[in-house]
């Protein structure tokens, strides 16, 4: 698994389903009301908000097919 994305969520590769669904509802929340600002950090936020999808998708996928 890349380790960049556990860092983007800002959780631990032993973090429990629920730990990690949690901390993605977290920051789709604050991204997604970001992603209203003007300029660059409106683009940035949503630029995040498609970083944290493939994140969170990618690490549940992977520890669906371990078990």
């Amino acid at each position: 698994m890349n380790r960049q994305y556990y860092d983007l969520l800002g959780v631990t590769e032993d973090a429990t389903d629920e730990e990690i669904r949690a901390r993605y509802e977290e920051l789709k929340k604050k991204y997604s009301e970001e992603r209203f600002l003007e300029g660059e950090a409106g683009n940035e936020a949503a630029r995040m908000l498609n970083r944290i999808d493939v994140a969170y998708n990618e690490i549940m996928t992977e520890r669906m097919e371990k078990r």
